[in-house]
């Protein structure tokens, strides 16, 4: 599974959708305000849970380009 996720400076995820490669859905944007937008592999252990699980349990490590556990 992979999520297209906003994230802001810290890595906290705003707001998400799963990355189904179809454009048939709205999409997270980012703004001037600092946010940015990325793709991540959801990790093994997690890809069962709900959208809501995954992005209150998961950061975005930008620097790693993954879903990491909040530090």
């Amino acid at each position: 599974m992979k999520l297209t996720a906003l994230y802001d400076a810290d890595g906290k995820i705003l707001a998400a959708v799963e990355a189904t490669g179809r454009d048939d859905h709205p999409v997270p944007v980012a703004t001037e305000d600092g946010t940015e937008v990325g793709t991540f592999d959801v990790p093994e252990g997690v890809s069962g849970s709900s959208l809501y699980d995954i992005c209150t349990t998961l950061r975005v490590d930008a620097g790693a380009a993954r879903l990491v556990p909040p530090r």
